[in-house]
């Protein structure tokens, strides 16, 4: 049966196993360095604020529509701080 609940469990077990994915490569790469651990950090967030977005749109239950947009508020404003401590690295 196709409900809510399964379909959200299918998009973070996505999630996990991308990041997975991605860990694993930097790992081969030498490890990780600040830089990585940016980046890393930035494509997750960015994947949040997307998620939130469509969380945003689709949702029927206005607890969640507003939920949804604190989300992508709050990532938001988190990618600017990363942005800007990146720029001290």
């Amino acid at each position: 049966m196709d409900t809510a609940a399964s379909r959200v469990a299918a998009a973070a077990d996505t999630t996990a196993r991308r990041a997975e994915s991605a860990a694993g490569s930097v790992a081969k790469r030498g490890g990780w360095t600040d830089a990585s651990v940016l980046g890393f950090i930035g494509a997750n967030n960015a994947g949040e604020v997307r998620e939130s977005q469509l969380a945003e749109k689709k949702a029927t239950n206005p607890a969640v529509k507003k939920f949804a947009q604190q989300l992508v508020t709050e990532h938001r404003a988190l990618a600017l701080e990363m942005r800007s401590l990146a720029q001290k690295l």
